[in-house]
């Protein structure tokens, strides 16, 4: 009896030194039954020996900057995409960021993260029938201030 395998799930590194952010695009990240890894820093990231379909980075990080980490990741064939997930203002960086993957802003909430990352990996790696977010739910602006909020002002 032949049976048939399901797709394997999409693999996505989340790149994001605020741990609150962090959760909270690995929670909506794993609605869409993708497997899920977070990493706080370059060299967290940088450890991870496994392939990634997708990363998504924050700009600036603790120990360097997302876009050089995942311009490097991509020319080592580590990493299939990425994408930017930032509260950074500055014209100059967005820029740079934009040239090596779609952007999304921290101010239009981590359900603005979906279709990007949907997009991203294609609809065969993504089975994005399991996310239901409500409407306005926002899952980075009900945390408590801290990081998140001082950097998005």
């Amino acid at each position: 009896m032949d049976s048939e395998r399901p797709a394997p799930k999409a693999r996505i590194l989340v790149v994001e030194d605020d741990v609150l952010v962090s959760r909270a695009i690995s929670r909506v990240l794993s609605r869409l039954d993708c497997e899920v890894i977070a990493a706080p820093s370059c060299l967290a990231a940088r450890a991870l020996a496994c392939p990634f379909d997708l990363g998504v980075f924050e700009l600036e990080l603790i120990d360097g900057s997302g876009i050089e980490l995942a311009q490097s990741m991509l020319g080592a064939g580590q990493m299939d995409g990425a994408v930017f997930f930032t509260a950074e203002l500055g014209t100059r960086l967005l820029g740079l960021a934009r040239r090596v993957g779609p952007l999304v802003k921290k101010s239009e909430g981590v359900e603005a993260l979906v279709p990007v990352v949907v997009g991203s990996i294609g609809p065969v790696a993504v089975r994005a029938s399991g996310v239901r977010l409500r409407a306005g739910e926002d899952p980075v602006a009900d945390q408590p201030a801290g990081r998140a909020a001082k950097s998005a002002g």
